[in-house]
C-alpha cells in the first residue's frame, strides 16, 4: 500500500498548473466530479439529446476527474465559506454555483495528506477545495476518486485506504 499512497501523492502533485474546464454538481446531494487539464476524447462520444450536457461534455472526459462520493467538503473564498457538501445543490444553490466558480481556474496547490487522505486544492481565483474522508464503514461507499487519462483510478475508501483500480 505505500507504493500506491505514494503514486496517489504524485498524481495528486501533478494537479498543479492544470485547468479546471468542467464541473458537475447538484444532481445528487454533495457529490461532484471535477475535470482538470486536458480534454481526452470519450471512446464513444455520450448520445443525444442530453440538455443536461454541454457539447464538450458529450464528447470528452478531464485528463483527470476528481470524483467526491461520499465525504464532508468545504470550498472556502479568501474570506469566508463558499459552499460545503451540506449545503443546497439546487442549480443557483452554493453548490452549485460554489463548484461552478472553479471552472476556468488553475490550480496552484495540490496536496493530500497522510493517514487521513485529507485533499487540499487551492485555485488562481483565490478558493481552497478542502476533502475530509470520513467513511468507515466499507458498505457505506467510497470517500473519493481521482481517475487519470492513463486509465488508472485511485479510490479513497473507508477509514482513508488508497487502492488504485
Amino acid at each position: 500500500m505505500p507504493d500506491t499512497i505514494e503514486a496517489f501523492r504524485d498524481a495528486i502533485a501533478n494537479l498543479i498548473g492544470m485547468e479546471c474546464w468542467n464541473v458537475k454538481a447538484g444532481a445528487i446531494g454533495s457529490m461532484a466530479s471535477l475535470h482538470i487539464g486536458a480534454k481526452v476524447p470519450l471512446d464513444k462520444p455520450l448520445p443525444y439529446p442530453n440538455t443536461q450536457l454541454t457539447p464538450d461534455e458529450h464528447k470528452f472526459r478531464g485528463e483527470f476527474v476528481l470524483y467526491i462520493e461520499d465525504c464532508p467538503w468545504r470550498l472556502d473564498g479568501e474570506d469566508a465559506v463558499i459552499a460545503s457538501w451540506l449545503d443546497h445543490n439546487d442549480p443557483k444553490g452554493p453548490i452549485v454555483m460554489g463548484l461552478g466558480s472553479l471552472m476556468g481556474c488553475k490550480i496552484i496547490v495540490a496536496e493530500v495528506t497522510v493517514p487521513g487522505m485529507d485533499l487540499t486544492m487551492s485555485f488562481d481565483n483565490g478558493a481552497t477545495l478542502r476533502i475530509f474522508p470520513d467513511q468507515v464503514d466499507p458498505k457505506e461507499g467510497d470517500n473519493y476518486s481521482l481517475s487519470i487519462k492513463s486509465g488508472d483510478t485511485f479510490v479513497v475508501t473507508a477509514k482513508s485506504h488508497v487502492y488504485r483500480d
